[in-house]
């Protein structure tokens, strides 16, 4: 994760230079990132942690925008986020770090 340059690179082994694989430009589209901070992959998708978006990006390899998993709206309901940070993927369930509602 590139977090100042909003996006996320791809290495692949014996590559001397890096591939982009999602994002690159500043803002809040669905192919745009706002300092992401982390992502995952899981069951064939990856998932990215959007900071000052206040969103979840779901993304498939070969699709050109993402589609909104969750989040995206800044605030303290719970069904909203405050700077995640990172997230993870349990059993059934996916638990996501919202770092400045402290939770």
């Amino acid at each position: 994760v590139d977090t100042y340059n909003n996006r996320i690179l791809r290495f692949l082994p014996g590559d001397k230079h890096a591939s982009l694989y999602f994002g690159g430009q500043f803002g809040s589209e669905l192919d745009m990132l706002n300092r992401p901070s982390s992502m995952l992959f899981h069951e064939r998708a990856s998932y990215i942690v959007d900071t000052y978006n206040n969103r979840i990006l779901r993304f498939l390899p070969g699709d050109k925008h993402a589609s909104l998993y969750f989040g995206g709206q800044f605030g303290s309901e719970l069904d909203m986020l405050n700077r995640p940070s990172s997230m993870l993927f349990h059993e059934r369930a996916s638990y996501i770090v919202d770092t400045y509602n402290n939770r």
